[in-house]
């Protein structure tokens, strides 16, 4: 209900969808009461736009179901039956979803078309069918939380029902269902709860469900779930239906994109008539460069792969003898993993150093973690700890980024740490920025952080200190306000100390906007154009402003010696710890412009 971008989410909430970012696909089957055969297929991918299409195909069937008579209904007896036939259920959905935004927050909205068909086999006028439709939202209002709502079969008249062949009309009852995960706790455990309620009245109370996933290992997940079903009324209950509960455990194995799942879940009167589903998909390859942008590719295709450490003797000669035989990593590596595998093997030696740590053994089979940024690998003995020294760049890696444009620019500049995702592997590259955050991306360009906090917004009053950032009339400063292309451009003019002052005094420029002479004397650098800041009050998105960043020759620079191995620090020149010197002339032109809307 509530998890995202996978395939199979578009049967449980069409909303799902919209953050997938790659074709996927799977095929789940599953036997239930030892006759009842369910299978479920299924593909999605990326659409532009911030959308993605979905289409499943879902089957359930019972054979061998007896024909009888009222003889059979007296003294029930399956060889008397006087025949058999089978019954089928099958749908079909065409699944659409978008990601938008909503309060500064992700928001994605989907909707299932759907074409059911029930046939009773050989059975005249056997058939019938109906067409209806699912609406799905999903949102995440706090990191790490996601809230999603579905309303199943929105309609309930007409052709929303089954028309049978007969003529008969068999309605299909509406659901509501609302879910919740959250990681908040622990991050390597997701919980997840919902509740679904038949809108057909009080004869049908709410169901809740209920499941655990632990992932303890980056290819193992492990997952435990309860919950209720509805069971049909007993004689004299008012027509109410009662609940009964259910439990059941699974597995799922991810190896390089493929998935294989399993779940049980058994039966409370006989053991022999517990369920077991069985799924495969695809959710592309992921080797241990996977989600590399083209810059990256660009760059490692040069030597910069190819620099590989040669080991060292004690006695320094040109034939030294073996004593580490690394078998993984051999050279400087770039990875979105989060971790690395060492692997080698010892030659007369008993004990290795790796990365300052002490270890026994003849082999090397070390898991080590590895920080966003680069990473630095050692691998010696206790006295010679650093015969193989290597760099390992570990690059940011979100899985909403569609957009090959976007791709470079958004990878680098959170792997600087300049730019953060918003929650785990999702960067919301089209939320708007706020002022709020564009002033603590100042601050780390700078290198400078706020000495003493006095609150949640130093970084926006540090920069108002320097004059980086003025406000709006009214004395505020507005760190919850979205920034717009107009007060970008004034932030990094001034923060370049470009000469707006003299662009307004000689006219350099035509004057409409307040904006327009910090746009000018950034396109007069040839870093920008006077169109990169247009329309002026439009709304910069994350996105947008990476690739602005980017541009920036202290952070290009940064770029270019990341891929090569290089800790490259080129820091703009922190202004702070000092408040710019009244100056009149100065002060009555920016009054004038603060007027026209706030910077």
């Amino acid at each position: 209900m509530v998890i995202a971008a996978d395939p199979a989410a578009a049967v449980h909430n069409p909303a799902a969808l919209a953050p997938l970012e790659h074709f996927k696909f799977f095929s789940l089957s599953a036997q239930t009461l030892q006759e009842i055969n369910y299978l479920n297929y299924g593909l999605a991918f990326p659409l532009p736009g911030n959308s993605a299409l979905g289409i499943t195909y879902l089957s359930r069937g019972l054979n061998d179901i007896p024909l009888t008579d009222a003889a059979f209904a007296a003294a029930p007896d399956l060889d008397a039956a006087l025949s058999y036939t089978a019954y089928r259920e099958n749908v079909y959905l065409l699944t659409y979803a978008r990601a938008q935004e909503l309060w500064l927050r992700p928001f994605y909205w989907g909707i299932n078309a759907k074409v059911l068909q029930k046939t009773v086999v050989d059975y005249d006028e056997g058939g019938g069918s109906a067409l209806n439709f699912d609406l799905g939202f999903y949102t995440e209002p706090l990191r790490e939380l996601g809230l999603g709502l579905k309303v199943q079969n929105i309609l309930q008249a007409g052709q929303g029902n089954v028309l049978w062949q007969t003529g008969a009309a068999e309605r299909l009852d509406q659901y509501i269902t609302l879910g919740l995960a959250n990681k908040t706790f622990l991050r390597n455990v997701l919980f997840g709860v919902e509740v679904q309620k038949n809108t057909a009245g009080d004869a049908y109370p709410g169901v809740l469900h209920f499941g655990v996933e632990w992932h303890p290992l980056e290819s193992l997940f492990l997952r435990v779930g309860a919950g209720q079903y509805l069971l049909a009324p007993d004689a004299g209950d008012g027509g109410f239906n009662s609940l009964d509960s259910y439990y059941s455990a699974g597995v799922g194995i991810n190896l390089f994109g493929l998935r294989l799942d399993y779940a049980y879940c058994p039966d409370k009167e006989a053991a022999d008539l517990a369920a077991h589903y069985f799924s495969v998909a695809y959710a592309g390859a992921e080797p241990l460069d996977k989600d590399l942008p083209p810059a990256a590719e660009k760059h490692l295709s040069s030597n910069a792969r190819q620099t590989l450490s040669i080991p060292e003797t004690a006695d320094g000669t040109d034939d030294p003898k073996p004593q580490i035989i690394l078998k993984y990593p051999t050279a400087n590596l770039t990875t979105t993993q989060s971790s690395l595998l060492v692997s080698g093997t010892l030659r007369d030696a008993a004990a290795y150093v790796l990365n300052g740590e002490e270890y026994s053994g003849q082999k090397i089979n070390q898991q080590i973690e590895l920080s966003v940024g680069l990473n630095e690998l050692t691998v010696g003995l206790p006295k010679q700890p650093q015969l193989h020294k290597f760099k390992i760049l570990r690059l940011s890696s979100f899985d909403d980024i569609s957009a090959e444009s976007q791709r470079d620019n958004i990878i680098a500049a959170a792997t600087l740490g300049l730019m953060s995702a918003d929650y785990p592997r999702r960067f919301n590259p089209q939320r708007a920025v706020s002022r709020q955050e564009i002033a603590q991306i100042i601050l780390r360009l700078q290198n400078n952080s706020p000495q003493v906090w006095r609150g949640a917004f130093d970084e926006i009053d540090i920069l108002s200190n320097d004059g980086i950032l003025i406000g709006f009339p009214d004395g505020r400063l507005r760190p919850d306000g979205r920034l717009t292309k107009g007060q970008l451009a004034l932030m990094l003019a001034r923060l370049l100390e470009l000469p707006l002052r003299e662009a307004r005094q000689h006219g350099i420029v035509d004057r409409e906007h307040w904006a327009d002479p910090a746009a000018a004397a950034l396109a007069d650098t040839a870093l920008y154009s006077n169109t990169d800041f247009s329309p002026r009050g439009e709304t910069v998105s994350r996105a947008y402003l990476a690739a602005m960043l980017a541009r920036l020759p202290q952070v290009s620079e940064r770029i270019k010696a990341m891929y090569f191995y290089e800790d490259l620090r080129i820091e703009l020149p922190p202004r702070s710890n000092y408040r710019p010197k009244p100056q009149p002339e100065r002060d009555l032109l920016l009054f004038e412009e603060a007027a026209r809307g706030g910077r």
